[in-house]
């Protein structure tokens, strides 16, 4: 899997790889608000299930007081306006990077196919003499878009889920390394066991599209 990425990546542009690159940075902010809006809500549901955290954590109170609110309810009621608008913000910023990578990846495809039917146009009469036309064509719309479909947006999604993954681990190292550790190791378990089950029906599957097609 390594392989096929590395080579379609040496296959872009320098233009191309920039963006890339770029995308890859955006992946990280969207993760990185993404969790933000997620564990802006443990801390807002401990103080609604428990009002006297408010005097008794140091930090909480200190915001209580600079706040200036005339009782600890609006205070509570602050919070929960200040995650509603957290969460809708990492929303924002998760749905427009989906679209960007998905537009992307759309157009690498599209790059791809026309840098091939240009390939294909400038040959001479007698390349073309040999070859089959279906089979030039197929490679030109088929293929380029099996590429694009099968594998340019999964590794823009698989991006983005490693990066979200990742923050999400780094979180819960941090609040609980037991857990983490746990979690780390049962999930990733349970990806390499499905990762073993379908390769072998997933690569028989491609052979057979390839060959049809």
């Amino acid at each position: 899997m390594f392989y096929i990425i590395k080579k379609i990546f040496f296959l872009l542009t320098p233009g191309q790889q920039k963006k890339f690159l770029a995308m890859q940075v955006l992946v990280v902010i969207a993760a990185f608000t993404e969790i933000i809006g997620v564990i802006s809500i443990v801390p807002f549901m401990s103080i609604v299930g428990n009002l006297e955290m408010i005097n008794e954590n140091k930090f909480i109170a200190e915001l209580y007081i600079l706040s200036r609110l005339e009782s600890e309810l609006h205070f509570v009621f602050v919070i929960g306006i200040i995650v509603l608008l957290l969460l809708f913000l990492s929303s924002l910023i998760s749905i427009f990077t989906i679209w960007r990578l998905t537009m992307f990846a759309a157009q690498i495809g599209t790059e791809i196919g026309d840098r091939l039917y240009s390939y294909y146009l400038h040959q001479n009469w007698l390349y073309h003499s040999a070859q089959n036309s279906a089979e030039l064509t197929k490679k030109v719309v088929n293929e380029t878009q099996r590429v694009t479909n099968g594998i340019l947006m999964p590794l823009m999604t698989m991006n983005a889920k490693i990066a979200l993954a990742f923050f999400m681990l780094l979180s819960l190292f941090i609040y609980d390394p037991l857990v983490a550790l746990v979690g780390m190791v049962v999930f990733g378990g349970a990806y390499l066991f499905l990762y073993l089950i379908v390769r072998s029906r997933f690569l028989s599957n491609g052979r057979n599209i390839t060959t049809i097609y």
